[in-house]
């Protein structure tokens, strides 16, 4: 704030200059937004005995930019607290001496297990070290190779590979890779050496060194390499001859550049120096400016250096009632931090029963639509389920009547057949009844016959048997183009009982399509004339048989 100086505060030094009434003290100012608060008010909670603590109060320590907005981190944090409680709720109270040993065993246990998993970690990072120190004694054993080609050719000349020297090399270069995977449990003690060469069987005859033979391998590489190195030597004599004559090499001109004339060199020396001036210049200005700018913290360090022990009394005056006012108001501030933490406790009590009121109201909105939108489904599905049904229905009763229909007309042929089965049972028995009674009565009409033939006979003279003879004649001339009628006659008739016939059967037919399920009486019409056609056969055989038995 802005304080008035006594007079008495002013210096009297002529050196210094007439100081200003007035002045800033103890002012802070925020130069950047970094310096400014800006974390949300959070007020105090009081934690009301019989009550038990939210969860939210394990994450008071969390503020805006330090856990606030809480990311994968943070909620990781919060279900191993969650477990971490739900875990001290399984175990028996502390209180209970009858419980210790149950404590101490889940403690052991726990130890245990972690103790378990530290160790298989261990494992993994012991194994994975492994791994990346043979792949760095790779790297090492790679580096040393390339390092010694580098040695081998300092020139840098390129050689062509010699096949003969990579074979005899590569023995030498390449490590032993199976060497780790095959080792002796002998060799690691002096009692293990003295094991395994008890263990050898001592040579009975040492060879002599003439006897040691090379291989035709070595032998034919070494003859290789002397010719190698023979060849290699004619070249280089071949190489070494001087040429006939001399070459004489063209020497280049030298390049010569035009220096500036001196009127340049002066204009540009004029130059330098205009700038060094200006520059000057620009310094100069900014430090005066900087200097009038700050010239408050300027004369406020001269003031300092200036006071005397009068002023410096003066100034232990004034700091101790400033300290005074600065106690009144921080304690003034203290209580109306006070009263607005009882207003904003107030405040947010109010705000979260409201919150809590709107959060339960929308929660019960949210679960009236979700219930709703489940009622609008399950109502979809069911008339789906009854358009599906339906049409199984119909399709359930066009197949019971295609069925029925089916039955019927399989009965109603079954039926048929019977009937007609029946029918020609009967005909037949009719037939061979009637063929016996016609044969019975023709025996009968024989015997008379005969009988009368034998009478006329025994009482007949020759011109009686002239007559007879002259009718039999008569008799077998004259009846054969009336039997040829006769015949006739009934062949018309039976034509018009077919044609009669085969017009009920028809209409019969055509019926049957229009309306299956009504018996019709065309059909017993039908059955009649078939009977009348075979009654009016049976007569027409039996006057045939007659008029044969007659003749």
């Amino acid at each position: 704030g802005n304080f008035a100086l006594s007079r008495d505060f002013v210096t009297t030094d002529e050196d210094v200059e007439q100081q200003p009434t007035q002045h800033t003290v103890t002012t802070q100012t925020d130069y950047r937004e970094s310096e400014t608060q800006t974390d949300p008010f959070s007020p105090e909670y009081v934690h009301q005995p019989g009550i038990t603590p939210s969860e939210l109060l394990q994450l008071a320590k969390l503020t805006s930019g330090h856990g606030l907005p809480a990311g994968l981190a943070e909620v990781e944090m919060i279900e191993r607290m969650r477990a971490k409680r739900a875990w001290e709720a399984t175990l028996p109270p502390v209180n209970d001496l009858s419980q210790f040993d149950k404590r101490r065993e889940q403690r052991e246990a726990q130890m245990d297990s972690t103790n378990e998993r530290i160790n298989h970690f261990r494992s993994q990072l012991l194994k994975q070290q492994e791994v990346n120190i043979q792949k760095i004694e790779k790297d090492h054993l790679r580096v040393l190779r390339k390092l010694d080609a580098k040695r081998e050719n300092v020139e840098g000349k390129l050689k062509r590979r010699d096949i003969v020297m990579d074979a005899l090399k590569r023995k030498d270069r390449l490590p032993n890779r199976f060497s780790s995977e095959f080792k002796s449990h002998y060799l690691d003690t002096y009692e293990g050496l003295e094991k395994l060469e008890a263990s050898l069987k001592p040579l009975m005859k040492h060879p002599k060194p003439k006897d040691v033979l090379k291989p035709s391998v070595n032998k034919a590489l070494e003859i290789l390499i002397s010719y190698k190195a023979q060849i290699q030597k004619e070249k280089e004599r071949i190489t070494e001859r001087s040429p006939h004559f001399l070459v004489e090499k063209e020497k280049p001109v030298t390049p010569r550049v035009e220096g500036p004339s001196e009127e340049e060199e002066q204009t540009e020396l004029a130059v330098i120096v205009l700038q060094k001036l200006l520059r000057g210049r620009s310094i100069q200005y900014q430090m005066f400016k900087n200097t009038k700018d700050q010239m408050a913290n300027i004369q406020e360090l001269r003031l300092t250096h200036a006071f005397r022990s009068k002023e410096q009394d003066q100034i232990k005056v004034t700091q101790a009632y400033e300290r005074t006012m600065k106690k009144l108001r921080e304690q003034e501030a203290e209580r109306v931090a006070q009263e607005e933490a009882a207003q904003d406790m107030v405040i947010d009590r109010e705000i979260g029963e409201l919150l809590d009121t709107l959060s339960k109201e929308l929660t019960r909105l949210q679960e009236e639509r979700r219930i709703h939108a489940f009622i609008l489904l399950a109502e979809r599905q069911r008339r789906q389920r009854e358009a599906e049904e339906h049409g199984r229905r119909q399709q359930e009763e066009r197949r019971c009547q295609e069925e029925d229909e089916i039955f019927r007309q399989v009965v109603q042929v079954h039926q048929e057949t019977v009937d007609m089965y029946l029918e020609d049972t009967i005909l037949e028995n009719l037939q061979v009844m009637v063929d016996k009674q016609a044969r019975e009565e023709i025996q009968k009409k024989a015997k008379k016959l005969n009988d009368i033939v034998i009478a006329m006979e025994e009482s007949r003279d020759s011109l009686q048997s002239e007559e007879i003879t002259s009718e039999m004649i008569n008799g077998f001339l004259i009846p054969e183009p009336e039997k040829i009628l006769f015949q006739q006659k009934v062949h018309m008739k039976q034509q018009q009982h077919l044609q009669a016939a085969r017009r009920i059967i028809e209409e019969a037919a055509s019926s049957s399509r229009l309306s299956p399920q009504e018996p019709s009486e065309q059909s017993v019409s039908v059955t009649k004339a078939a009977n009348q056609v075979q009654e009016d056969t049976a007569g027409q055989r039996v006057q045939e048989k007659q008029l044969d038995q007659t003749d």
